[in-house]
């Protein structure tokens, strides 16, 4: 059976983050600097929690199979189960593999539900823009009627002054 894994805290970690595919930064907390477990870890564990981490803002926190792992973040495999070990305690947890797929089923989700506000938002922005547009060249004719009045008016008045 395959172990899946969560960074523990993900959402109060990388707090205001929305769920998309690829954020394009993670955040690493100050915290750490006075964390005694994470000054307990060798510098290699350390450094692939970070990578972890970069995996996992793939997914919200959520990381494949050991194998998957290892492979993405090209490090051999004895050393990424070693790591996950030493991890295991503070800074990730294992989740079986339902939770795992459950956890998928509506990350997609949400993704799609982003997707379709970000292409309803787009269209209702066109009409919005077109609307918008289509005032301000109702704004302008009338202002140019307005000019065209004035002069008509002012070219009334000096015929009048010229005839007088």
């Amino acid at each position: 059976m395959n172990n899946f894994y969560k960074i523990n805290n993900w959402n109060e970690l990388q707090k205001g983050q929305k769920a998309n595919e690829r954020t394009p930064f993670i955040k690493v907390h100050t915290n750490l600097l006075i964390s005694k477990p994470w000054f307990d870890l060798d510098d290699t564990t350390r450094l692939i929690f970070i990578e972890l981490q970069i995996l996992g803002s793939e997914c919200m926190g959520y990381l494949p199979e050991d194998e998957t792992i290892a492979f993405r973040i090209r490090r051999p495999l004895e050393q990424v189960k070693e790591a996950l070990v030493k991890l295991n305690e503070h800074y990730i947890s294992i989740v079986d593999e339902e939770a795992y797929k459950k956890h998928l089923e509506l990350f997609k989700k949400e993704l799609e539900d982003q997707s379709q506000k970000r292409k309803e938002s787009g269209r209702l922005g066109g009409i919005k823009k077109h609307e918008n547009a289509k005032s301000v060249r109702n704004d302008k004719l009338n202002s140019q009627a307005d000019v065209m009045k004035a002069l008509d008016s002012f070219q009334a008045e000096k015929d009048e002054v010229i005839d007088f």
